[in-house]
């Protein structure tokens, strides 16, 4: 049986590391620990260059070892059908165009939706 795939963007992988002293945000720091500890093994883990480079340009505590988390999952190849779906997602403005980043991660993950994904190269470790 196949495991049901996940596409993560930078969001879990943040909430993961995050250390401050906000109360729903350490709650769901927790949560989110509980989940990649106990459930993300029944599932196939998928995220892309797109998350990499977001963590790899901002500056922020725990950046290297995000970076680091994102870098051993497998990354979701960017197609011309993810193209097309980011250039429609921006054009009828479901995501601002001043959030190119998340319109490509979602037409990303449209995009493989029913497909099997091919490794990125040098990914998927």
């Amino acid at each position: 049986m196949t495991k049901p795939t996940v596409y993560l963007d930078t969001t879990i992988i943040s909430a993961y590391w995050y250390d401050g002293a906000d109360v729903a945000s350490s709650a769901r720091r927790l949560k989110t620990r509980e989940w990649w500890d106990i459930e993300r093994r029944h599932f196939a883990l998928w995220s892309s260059i797109v998350s990499e480079t977001e963590f790899r340009t901002s500056r922020f505590p725990h950046q290297a070892v995000c970076v680091k988390m994102v870098g051993r999952l497998s990354y979701l190849p960017i197609t011309g059908l993810a193209n097309a779906l980011f250039e429609e997602i921006l054009d009828f403005g479901v995501v601002p165009a001043s959030k190119h980043r998340d319109a490509l991660q979602m037409a990303l993950s449209a995009a493989h939706e029913r497909a099997d994904p091919v490794y990125a190269a040098g990914h998927g470790r």
